[in-house]
């Protein structure tokens, strides 16, 4: 199978790989979840709902923000491909 088709049919998902492999990363994950139960347990019922609001947000934006990020880097390396290939003033002029 292709690369493109492994990654159309979900067999590569670049956006669940390379940070659960990093120390540094898993740490401060574990941190924030210790931290987030802690606020929890001393927090009251109508704060919780609001926490959860804000974290639910939180959580949204940053996929939007992985998403835009992993779009760019596609992009960027999409040109570094065809520029390799070509002229970059055939690119830059093409209106790509």
């Amino acid at each position: 199978m292709k690369l493109l088709e492994e990654l159309y049919y979900g067999n590569i998902r670049p956006v669940t790989t390379g940070c659960d492999q990093n120390p540094e990363y898993t740490d401060l994950i574990r941190l924030r979840e210790i931290n987030r139960e802690n606020l929890l347990e001393h927090i009251s019922e109508k704060e919780k709902i609001t926490f959860e609001k804000f974290d639910a947000a939180q959580s949204e934006a940053d996929d939007i923000a992985q998403y835009q990020k992993f779009a760019h880097g596609f992009r960027l390396g999409l040109l570094l491909m065809a520029e390799a290939s070509t002229n970059r003033s055939e690119i830059v002029n093409s209106g790509i």
